[in-house]
C-alpha cells in the first residue's frame, strides 16, 4: 500500500514527538510495517537500541562486533542529543511567541 504524502508527514511528526510505531499505526490506522518504512526513529525506539547494543556488547568476546556495537550506539546518542537540541529550539520559539 503506497501512503499518501499527508500521512506520511503525519507519521513522521508523531515519531518525532515520541510516539511509538505501534501507536503511531493504531491511531492512523495504517500497518505496523508501512509506519516503520516512513517514520524516523522515536525517542523509545532509539532507548531500546541503545540498551538492546549495551547488553549485546557486555557479552561479545569478538573486538570488531564490540566495535561495531560502539559505533550504533554512539550514532543513537548523537540523535538523541541532535533531537534535544532541536526540540529545545522548538520551546525556545514557541515560548517567544506565547510571549509576544
Amino acid at each position: 500500500m503506497e501512503l499518501d504524502a499527508i500521512t506520511v508527514a503525519r507519521i513522521r511528526r508523531m515519531a518525532h514527538e515520541g510516539k511509538t510505531i505501534a501507536q503511531i499505526g493504531k491511531d492512523l490506522d495504517v500497518d505496523y510495517w508501512e509506519v516503520w518504512n516512513h517514520a524516523e526513529r522515536s525517542w523509545q525506539g532509539t532507548k531500546w537500541v541503545i540498551t538492546n547494543r549495551l547488553r549485546l556488547l557486555n557479552k561479545e568476546a569478538d573486538q570488531a562486533t564490540r566495535e561495531r556495537l560502539t559505533e550504533e550506539v554512539a550514532e543513537c546518542v548523537d540523535y538523541i542529543y541532535q533531537r534535544g537540541r532541536q526540540m529545545g529550539r522548538q520551546i525556545d520559539s514557541a515560548r517567544k511567541t506565547l510571549d509576544g
